[in-house]
């Protein structure tokens, strides 16, 4: 009669056991065996100024292109001229990359996207990678000009390498 008592108790809750035995069993294999992806999103970060939203590194067909989103956080007329983004792929590198911005002249709050080709340069696919760029631009009174005062605003990006991207060469003429 005194093995009566755990045996009933083992009975009834033996289900309750078994499934988070299970359970566990489960969790610990998807955390363990699942396949990794990048623990990094891509970001962008500058210095006052400009806002960068975003970034990606993508292979094309020559090289790898990086595009930059960036917002103008500073509610004023902004204009870039030339090539106003320059990207430096490697870290302390004095090999670098110039690009263009489109839309050329915006205003407060609206958003731009940067595109420079970097012809040659084709890293490893799925390292992480910090480019470091530079943006010109210039603050506009009622005519926006390319002799007015410059700015250059710093930054770093931090995202996965080698990312297809087979659209990249229709965003603007390689030159």
């Amino acid at each position: 009669m005194e093995l009566q008592a755990p045996r009933e108790f083992i009975s009834a809750y033996m289900w309750i056991f078994l499934g988070v035995g299970i359970g566990a069993a489960l969790l610990s294999g998807i955390v363990i065996f699942w396949p990794s992806a990048p623990a990094v999103q891509h970001s962008c970060y500058t210095t006052a100024g400009l806002t960068c939203s975003s970034a990606a590194l993508a292979a094309y067909s020559q090289g790898s292109v990086f595009l930059a989103s960036f917002r103008d956080s500073i509610n004023a007329k902004v204009a870039m001229y030339g090539d106003p983004l320059t990207v430096y792929p490697y870290q302390n590198s004095s090999v670098n990359y110039t690009g263009n911005c489109f839309p050329q002249i915006v205003t407060g709050g609206q958003s731009f996207l940067c595109t420079v080709y970097m012809r040659g340069y084709a890293p490893q696919s799925g390292i992480l990678a910090d480019p470091r760029f530079n943006l010109n631009y210039t603050i506009c009174g009622s005519v926006c000009t390319s002799n007015k005062t410059g700015y250059t605003i710093s930054g770093s990006s931090l995202l996965t390498t080698g990312l297809p991207l087979p659209e990249a060469e229709n965003l603007t003429q390689v030159s």
